[in-house]
């Protein structure tokens, strides 16, 4: 099976997009936020240059990756979130040395 690959012809606006889709898939209703408090567009340029190839000045990225990257950019948020929360003390959270990861919950 071949993998689609697709050229970014403005890296800056595809790392928008990115984060724009994915802020509508948590956030589907639109409610005011500052996406900026919880992901960078820094961040998001540093992980589509890890996830692409760079050929003779162009920026190209596979149909994979491109999902691969929707699906960090939203846990990225998700997480972000979740640590506002919990800074905030809405929702508690911990480290589960079992699972190896971080889970949050209300009292």
């Amino acid at each position: 099976m071949n993998t689609k690959v697709f050229r970014i012809n403005d890296l800056e606006q595809y790392c928008k997009a990115l984060i724009q889709f994915s802020s509508d898939t948590i956030n589907p209703n639109n409610i005011e936020q500052n996406i900026d408090e919880y992901i960078s567009l820094g961040q998001v340029i540093s992980l589509v240059k890890s996830k692409s190839k760079l050929k003779k000045g162009r920026t190209y990225i596979s149909e994979k990756n491109h999902d691969k990257l929707l699906d960090i950019v939203t846990d990225m948020i998700y997480g972000a979130g979740l640590a506002k929360l919990a800074g905030q003390n809405i929702i508690e959270c911990a480290w589960d040395s079992e699972k190896n990861e971080m889970i949050f919950w209300k009292d």
